[in-house]
């Protein structure tokens, strides 16, 4: 596993596996459920599963393969991430989307990716980041195009993917284009938070998996592995209603 620490469902991670086992890797996926609840996390172990040049005989990622080991900060070329950024900058519609940041945003873009790469529940924040950018989208359209490696897998992970959506739909529907042409071995998994701000044409071209808010006595083990005292964990772990982004 890439992640340490992350409480695996495992009845979730049991469907993807036997996806991976039996090659039938869904073109897209949406991962849905409240936040705090390992949805990123679990799209980048099974991305890891998928390309680990040794994967362990529980069908998890080995860690210590090139690939690997890029994935520990999430600086892997078949790895694209799309999130909600900042317009501080106007730029053309061909432009990549990072043109849109200024430098101290890029590097705290950086130091975002870094963090997470360590912390399966880390939110990924950039201030005044509401919508994704066509730009980003369009730059989806070209990846696909790039040759990869023989049996490896292309994964677009689209974070916060509701906001493909604000304020308009034009980045929505720029993505469900691709989606009805999917191209070999890239794949697309959409973290939701809410379901119902998504596009039904673009559900109906994807496999949803439900993540349920994690039990209070898993997150209370969670706390107490990560040294927290007790009465401390105890209250936490009731008051976060199963969101451990909240620890």
């Amino acid at each position: 596993m890439i992640y340490n620490d992350l409480i695996v469902n495992n009845k979730i991670f049991n469907q993807l596996r036997n996806n991976y086992k039996n090659n039938k890797i869904q073109n897209s996926y949406i991962f849905h459920g409240q936040e705090g609840v390992g949805k990123e996390a679990h799209a980048i172990e099974f991305f890891a599963l998928i390309n680990c040049k040794d994967p362990l005989n529980n069908l998890t990622a080995c860690k210590e393969c090139n690939s690997c080991i890029k994935l520990l900060s999430l600086r892997h070329e078949l790895l694209r991430i799309i999130l909600p950024l900042p317009r501080n900058k106007t730029i053309n519609r061909n432009d990549s989307a990072l043109k849109a940041l200024n430098e101290k945003q890029i590097q705290t873009l950086t130091n975002e990716f870094n963090i997470k790469g360590r912390d399966p529940y880390y939110k990924i924040r950039l201030d005044k980041a509401n919508t994704i950018l066509i730009n980003s989208i369009k730059e989806i359209k070209n990846n696909i195009q790039l040759s990869i490696p023989n049996n490896k897998f292309r994964l677009h992970l689209i974070l916060d993917a509701e906001k493909l959506c604000f304020p308009k739909a034009e980045s929505a529907n720029a993505l469900l284009k691709i989606l009805e042409e999917p191209a070999e071995n890239n794949f697309f998994i959409l973290i939701v938070s809410d379901l119902s701000k998504i596009l039904d044409t673009i559900k109906s071209r994807s496999t949803p998996i439900f993540f349920s808010p994690i039990t209070h006595e898993k997150h209370y083990k969670y706390l107490i592995d990560k040294k927290i005292d007790i009465k401390n964990a105890e209250i936490i772990s009731k008051l976060s209603f199963g969101n451990i982004s909240h620890s």
